[in-house]
């Protein structure tokens, strides 16, 4: 993890926005967070160059107020965190925040999520901004015990382990983390002629399993505490069976760690795995790293 973590949180003005920030505090015990910016935007489609003075006056007191009444409480309820700042931006949601990332040099956005919300705005950041993506459904409990990541064996699910591995080590208390891989075993004619399906798709398992325990010994440290979870699909929906795990209370997961690189037009249509998660995720918080 960052050694000083500077994250943008996005204020809505909504019943989320405590939610969020219970998180972050209780966050910043576990790893070290070192500046929260909060960031609230009033959507507008144009400057104020394009406004008369009083439409510019009006919004100015609109903003004053809601730094004053929403921003303020906010700021004074933290007690894990040293830096904190408010600011209320005008404009397009999106590049408001792009902005704040770049002059705050920070690598992080924190978003609440209402209970079975659309999620439009975390979507919409994670397709178009180069920064990792902290999303906190309202349900969330201050649990941090077990780290899920989800894998696919590619060099950037390695980015996603080391992250967690990073988090273990600076977590106060006992992290452990489930390293969770979904296959499918495809159907090969001439393979399948020869030999029975059961057999195809236990010599399937055998070969993913191989180069999982390949990929865990790759990253996994002498302090680290990596337990490995091989599913197979049978419906080509990897997100069904992350979500199930998720919500599958034996297996106690308390923060999901899942990864996302370019989206193609295609999945941009039928909507990416981490997006599917993140729209029905209700349970607990999910790191998104780019």
């Amino acid at each position: 993890m960052d050694t000083q973590l500077k994250v943008i949180a996005g204020i809505s003005g909504t019943d989320v926005d405590q939610k969020l920030i219970a998180y972050l505090n209780f966050l910043a015990e576990k790893i070290p967070i070192s500046e929260i910016t909060h960031l609230h935007v009033i959507k507008m489609l144009y400057n104020f160059g394009d406004i008369n003075k009083i439409v510019k006056e009006d919004l100015q007191y609109m903003a004053d107020r809601f730094k004053e009444e929403r921003l303020g409480p906010i700021l004074r309820s933290y007690d894990k965190v040293a830096g904190l700042s408010a600011s209320v931006l005008f404009g397009k949601v999106v590049p408001r925040f792009e902005e704040t990332l770049a002059a705050k040099k920070a690598s992080t956005i924190a978003l609440g999520k209402k209970a079975k919300g659309s999620s439009n705005l975390a979507k919409n950041i994670i397709r178009k901004l180069d920064c990792n993506t902290l999303i906190v459904p309202s349900n969330s409990e201050h649990r941090f015990k077990n780290i899920l990541v989800t894998v696919d064996l590619s060099e950037h699910s390695g980015k996603l382990l080391e992250k967690a591995i990073d988090i273990q080590k600076s977590a106060p208390n006992r992290v452990s983390i489930t390293c969770l891989h979904a296959f499918e075993v495809i159907d090969i004619p001439a393979y399948t002629l020869l030999h029975t399906k059961e057999r195809v798709r236990r010599d399937t398992r055998a070969t993913v399993q191989e180069a999982f325990d390949k990929f865990i010994d790759k990253y996994q440290t002498n302090d680290s505490r990596i337990e490995t979870v091989l599913i197979e699909e049978t419906n080509n929906w990897p997100s069904q069976y992350i979500l199930n795990y998720i919500n599958d209370e034996n297996n106690a997961v308390d923060f999901v760690i899942m990864g996302t690189q370019g989206h193609t037009r295609i999945a941009a249509l039928l909507g990416s795995t981490v997006e599917k998660v993140i729209s029905r995720n209700n349970k607990c918080p999910m790191l998104i790293i780019k």
